[in-house]
């Protein structure tokens, strides 16, 4: 094996390539820099050197990126956009059931959807980039919006059932709106106003902790300030026109009715949506209004919120499938309206008896004031734990049974930084001894990678020994780098959503080739989504075996594979989380300790002993406890003769012996 004159090498899937690292600047847009990288590959692609073979095939150089973070940028986004659906369906589900008002649920359940999109536009006005972060603040203000709609709505609905306002249209139905709707707007002024306050000290964090929660802050502002401007401005006009639409003449209804149905039915027929039928449940429903006895009018009424509750479940289901895409749509349905149900049944049960509850709580103010005391202690003690907070007592109380379990059960909150997210990769970062050479080290990247390959789960491979002519990359040879992609769990589309395909009537997945594939009956084996003929009505095809349940069952297998002689063992690391980790610590793993001695020997001793002992401790996983080697490598010392040195002005005749040679370069003497 020829020796590399390099101090580096990367390897993909156990075959010797040649890499180059793309560094954005400062600043930079992410996904800008990624694309303009991907077009000037394209565009410089067809002059790259290539060579027609003995057996007629074209061998071309191309370049693969082995990591992209297109994949992660936009399957974070399409997971946040997911929750985001998720949030405004469950709050129209919830509106519905409490208002117990078609029309005001509408006009509820329209502000979320405007306000989101008017954050948007400040957003890309103001130059908040959507990452997610900065979705997460819409997330969190989903709640509050909806806040401010029902306060809105829901008063307006209480002056509109008055007595004397009842049937009122024209300026009387504008007076009304618009005296119910300024008799909140001053409370619900100083509710948003005390929220977008509070949020100051966010917009002065500098650093890191700026970066990350400054998005966060601006979005959520933007979205309590949309609702606002919705709520005391849009809504009351929408209510005007919503509340003022009555079919008195039963013809118009019939009509009005009518059309309903047919645009069910179309919907159904060319959308392709069996929920679209719902239109038509409704209008049936309104036609026959006149069979209910005057004192159950109201049924038509309920009965329309029923279907609509029933869609907007149905929505949420397909949206969610909280029992994953291998269960029927059926069985994530029945769970979501059960879980619905038994949230929204206790929240009933509370409203039903919050007024004997209130009165004994008020007969007995200090009996109940026991439960608020006691959840603060409790909270208190889970946050800080047993030791910090009774860390005064004695060392007798401590060593006693009942410490140690108390201690055990309340030990206390941790604290990190940043939580790690799911990048749909790993980073492999073993190191090998001391005195390993190049070769050696080359060989070993080379095993990883082909034994990394055999995973099925393992999209691809590509390892990197030593370092690349940066000084971002201080890396030493021993040190290696696997980036690890690994396949999602279901087959995704660019934007991150999952993609469906379509199956037969027993459940295969058809083929374009004309086959069918069932992962129950024929086994697991790759299938790419350009063999499958895609529907999005279909079902979802998972790429991990039955076994593989979450990445860390990747990793353990991960673990299983690269478990040789001669390299040290990996903590389990991602390739952003690596960079955070490394930044913050200044090595490859969140936590470690620093070995202090008098000379290299002792301390080699040490670090050894400690990692045999660390490993042993329950509550660390022993696979990732390493010391990192320091004695052991073999280096070539040169002494200089330097009393000699000025008699000579170069080298020959000393062929071997480096001792006592200089060289001239220019009017340069060098020893």
């Amino acid at each position: 094996m020829a020796l590399h004159r390099a101090v580096v090498g990367l390897d993909k899937d156990g075959v010797e390539a040649v890499g180059a690292a793309v560094v954005a600047r400062y600043g930079s847009n992410p996904m800008e820099v990624i694309n303009n990288i991907k077009n000037k590959i394209a565009e410089i692609a067809p002059g790259l050197p290539q060579k027609t073979l003995a057996d007629g095939t074209v061998s071309k150089v191309t370049i693969v990126p082995f990591y992209d973070r297109t994949g992660l940028i936009k399957e974070t986004i399409g997971t946040l956009e997911s929750a985001l659906s998720h949030e405004i369906l469950i709050a129209i589900i919830v509106i519905i059931f409490l208002v117990m008002n078609l029309r005001a649920s509408v006009l509820i359940s329209s502000l979320l959807p405007v306000a989101v999109l008017m954050t948007f536009i400040v957003m890309k006005w103001v130059g908040v980039e959507a990452n997610i972060v900065a979705l997460s603040g819409i997330a969190i203000a989903i709640g509050v919006m909806v806040d401010v709609g029902i306060v809105f709505v829901e008063n307006i609905i209480r002056h509109l059932e008055m007595p004397e306002n009842e049937n009122a249209k024209g300026k009387n139905l504008i007076s009304v709106i618009y005296t119910a709707t300024i008799e909140v707007s001053s409370a619900i002024t100083t509710a948003l106003g005390t929220t977008i306050v509070s949020f100051l000290p966010v917009f002065a964090m500098q650093a890191a902790e700026g970066k990350l929660f400054r998005p966060l802050a601006f979005t959520k502002t933007f979205a309590l300030l949309a609702s606002f401007i919705l709520g005391i401005i849009v809504l009351p006009t929408l209510a005007n026109l919503i509340f003022s639409i009555r079919f008195d003449k039963k013809r118009v209804s019939r009509i009005f009715n009518t059309i309903l149905i047919a645009a069910g039915i179309l919907f159904t027929i060319f959308w392709g949506q069996i929920p679209a039928l719902a239109l038509v449940l409704i209008g049936i429903n309104n036609l026959f209004e006149y069979r209910w006895p005057e004192n159950r009018k109201e049924m038509t009424n309920y009965i329309n919120i029923g279907i609509t509750l029933l869609v907007a479940v149905w929505y949420l289901t397909v949206e969610w499938l909280p029992l994953g895409a291998g269960n029927s749509n059926i069985s994530n349905y029945l769970f979501v309206a059960i879980l619905i149900a038994v949230i929204l049944g206790a929240l009933l049960l509370i409203v039903h008896f919050y007024t004997p509850i209130l009165r004994w709580a008020l007969r007995n103010k200090w009996t109940f004031m026991t439960l608020p005391i006691i959840t603060i202690l409790f909270g208190i003690l889970a946050w800080q734990g047993v030791n910090r907070m009774f860390g005064f007592m004695p060392e007798s109380v401590k060593k006693s049974a009942v410490w140690q379990s108390a201690e055990h059960t309340f030990p206390g909150i941790g604290k990190e930084f940043m939580p790690s997210l799911d990048e749909g990769s790993f980073l492999l970062m073993p190191t090998s001894m001391p005195h390993s050479g190049i070769e050696m080290n080359q060989q070993y990247v080379e095993l990883l990678d082909k034994r990394l390959s055999t995973i099925p789960e393992v999209e691809l491979a590509v390892g990197k020994w030593g370092r690349i002519n940066s000084a971002l990359d201080p890396a030493p040879v021993q040190m290696f780098e696997n980036t690890i992609n690994y396949v999602s769990e279901y087959i995704l589309d660019e934007d991150g959503h999952r993609m469906g395909f379509k199956v037969d009537k027993e459940g295969n997945f058809m083929m374009k080739d004309g086959t069918t594939y069932n992962p129950e009956k024929d086994g697991f084996r790759k299938i790419k989504a350009d063999e499958l003929i895609p529907d999005k009505n279909g079902d979802n095809l998972r790429q991990w075996r039955p076994e593989i349940k979450t990445p860390d069952d990747i990793w353990d297998e991960i673990v299983k594979v690269t478990n040789i002689p001669g390299l040290t063992s990996a903590p389990k690391l991602q390739p952003i989380q690596t960079r955070l980790v490394m930044l913050s610590t200044g090595m490859r793993a969140p936590m470690g300790l620093k070995v202090y001695g008098p000379d290299l020997e002792t301390i080699e001793k040490a670090g050894i002993e400690l990692e045999s002992v660390l490993k042993e401790i329950p509550s660390i996983q022993s696979s990732s406890v390493f010391y990192d080697r320091s004695v052991g490598a073999p280096y070539i010392e040169i002494k200089l003769n330097r009393k000699n040195c000025p008699l000579r002005d170069d080298c020959s005749g000393h062929s071997g012996n480096l001792a006592g040679c200089c060289w001239r370069n220019g009017f340069n003497k060098y020893c």
